[in-house]
């Protein structure tokens, strides 16, 4: 686990000022969605995670909001965020200012070049797809990754509990499509087919009204 000073000032449920302030040029309905995504996912735990510096993928990025976290939080981070939404990086495009460490692209993931990077995140992706596209992609990373590097993916565990029917309902609310969500051990278990060595597993639910786990994996 990577753990600094800095770190510190994500460790709370409130959305730090200085994350706050990029998004000033954002709609009001974007400015809500941010500070439900926060209250919604464990961001401020994800980084705890993440190397302190290296070249960053973040895979579906949205708006932005996790690859802002982390190119704040250290300038040795070269932070790149994908999404296929131009809508969505056209908002997250107006948050980088002059910061040199962070870029958003429109970008299919098909067409990255997964070698040079040493860490590639997944948070809140995959649920979108379906089983066979989940895998191909998982697939495809596997292929081309540095087996220095890492695979992060977050995303609600699919179990029999009120915090998983929780999910399903905000997930439906925020993108209008049923969602398609797998336990932990289901995800282990197709990355272990795979190739992926699973580093570790994080339960991330606890004090948030979701059943969000972590799962870190190399190649």
């Amino acid at each position: 686990m990577h753990s600094s000073k800095k770190i510190n000032q994500f460790n709370w449920p409130h959305i730090p000022q200085n994350l706050l302030k990029l998004y000033n040029n954002n709609s009001k309905k974007n400015k809500i969605y941010l500070k439900l995504r926060w209250r919604l996912c464990p961001f401020y735990k994800i980084i705890n995670y993440i190397p302190k510096s290296g070249n960053i993928l973040d895979i579906g990025c949205g708006f932005g909001i996790l690859s802002n976290i982390l190119a704040l939080e250290s300038s040795q981070r070269i932070v790149k965020g994908i999404d296929i939404s131009e809508s969505r990086i056209i908002e997250a495009k107006k948050t980088i200012r002059e910061r040199k460490n962070i870029q958003f692209l429109i970008q299919d993931i098909k067409d990255i070049d997964y070698k040079i990077y040493d860490t590639i995140i997944m948070s809140d992706f995959l649920h979108h797809l379906d089983n066979v596209r989940q895998t191909n992609i998982l697939k495809t990373i596997y292929d081309k990754l540095n087996k220095e590097s890492r695979l992060i993916i977050l995303d609600v565990n699919k179990t029999n509990s009120i915090k998983y029917y929780f999910a399903n309902i905000v997930d439906f609310i925020l993108n209008g499509k049923k969602s398609n969500f797998r336990s932990n051990l289901e995800w282990e278990s197709v990355l272990k087919d795979i190739g992926f060595t699973i580093e570790n597993v994080v339960d991330l639910s606890k004090g948030l009204p979701l059943s969000d786990f972590l799962i870190i994996a190399k190649k």
